[in-house]
């Protein structure tokens, strides 16, 4: 079904997949600072941002010529540098909605932590609050998740920090039925 102002009809085909290195953690933060734009209001958003050529050309080409040969290579180096570039394109592209490449000072402030404290590559999910880093070490990624939960502490908005790694399985989606009368789902 084609989404109305959607180029696209249902969902997009995968072009390429490749495992990702289970073996690098994600420190992920979740601020209390309300939540990013989803539904009509993210719907109305989107229409309102004209796409810029240059930015999706340069986008295209760091996929192409970085970030893909770094993963394939398992260059978390340059993985994550090529991350960060990516985000930063791509939040400057929504400085009118968001009011900042990101969702809010604090995402922003919390990236910039990470980056501090040694990310190979940190960025914003979606349209926030929801930021993360990418680490060479889960001994790092520790040592940043109390951090973290620090900085938001003493931002006095809270929020949960955790550890993520890749889940190279893809989504799984369990629908659990509640029996009716008669026994029957």
């Amino acid at each position: 079904m084609k989404k109305e102002n959607s180029p696209v009809e249902g969902f997009p085909k995968a072009v390429l997949r490749f495992p990702f290195p289970s073996d690098w953690p994600f420190v992920v933060a979740i601020p209390n600072v309300g939540e990013g734009l989803s539904g009509n209001v993210e719907d109305e958003a989107f229409r309102s941002i004209s796409a810029s050529e240059e930015k999706i050309d340069r986008t295209c080409r760091i996929i192409l010529v970085k970030l893909i040969p770094a993963l394939l290579e398992r260059d978390i180096w340059d993985f994550g540098e090529a991350l960060t570039t990516i985000q930063t394109i791509v939040g400057s592209q929504f400085v009118s909605v968001q009011g900042g490449v990101f969702s809010n000072e604090v995402t922003a402030e919390g990236i910039r932590l990470m980056q501090n404290l040694g990310a190979c590559g940190a960025g914003q999910s979606s349209w926030g609050p929801t930021f993360y880093g990418l680490f060479d070490s889960l001994k790092k990624a520790e040592e940043t998740k109390k951090a973290v939960q620090s900085f938001l502490m003493e931002r006095g908005c809270g929020g949960r920090v955790f550890i993520a790694h890749a889940n190279n399985r893809g989504a799984y989606i369990r629908i659990y039925r509640e029996k009716g009368c008669g026994g029957k789902a």
